[in-house]
């Protein structure tokens, strides 16, 4: 009887292990096609990473160094009359100035000579006149930060024209920080 509780036992644990092949089967062959499939992709990711550290550093610095040239080639600088950018606008300055003390003084000596003479629209009108001339104070803020920037690009494209692939990159950005901007009402407030 002994020997027949042991064949029935193997038996028994052979069946059991012939049912959990059956059901677990499917799903560690999904699961070995899934780890199959990631080592290859993690492989292929390794193999391209291998390839991007294989760049040498005097391959990278020899690329840069041609695109720095050929940067330099194309900002190549420019002559005396493309450089007069800022002079321009230094003018459009001047003369926007110019322009609004004359007007500001017509509105001012035309106010003193109707003195007490005039109505409340002319005064008005006078008044509009006035304020209307504060558009040079901001247009004239904002020129002069555009000349420094115009400044600033040509002494860098003059840098790099000059000194070719071997060029220091210059600081882009300017020595001194920009000053506060007047808004219209602080304008306003200078010519009430």
């Amino acid at each position: 009887m002994q020997a027949l509780t042991r064949e029935a036992s193997a038996r028994l644990e052979e069946l059991v292990e012939a049912a959990v092949r059956r059901a677990l089967g499917p799903f560690c062959e999904e699961l070995r096609g899934f780890v199959d499939r990631r080592l290859s992709e993690v492989s292929a990711e390794i193999n391209a990473a291998v390839q991007i550290v294989d760049f040498s550093e005097a391959t990278l610095s020899g690329q840069l160094a041609g695109i720095q040239d050929q940067v330099s080639r194309v900002l190549e600088a420019p002559d005396a009359a493309a450089r007069n950018s800022g002079v321009e606008l230094s003018t459009i300055v001047g003369a926007t100035e110019d322009a609004a003390h004359r007007i500001l003084e017509a509105a001012e000596a035309i106010s003193r000579a109707l003195a007490g003479k005039c109505d409340a629209t002319v005064r008005e009108k006078l008044e509009t006149i006035v304020s209307a001339c504060a558009f040079q104070d901001l247009a004239g803020q904002r020129i002069r930060r555009a000349i420094e920037h115009l400044q600033l690009v040509e002494g860098t494209i003059a840098v790099l024209a000059s000194n070719g692939a071997r060029a220091p990159l210059p600081n882009l950005s300017p020595e001194t920080p920009p000053g506060p901007e007047l808004g219209q009402g602080e304008v306003d407030k200078l010519f009430g």
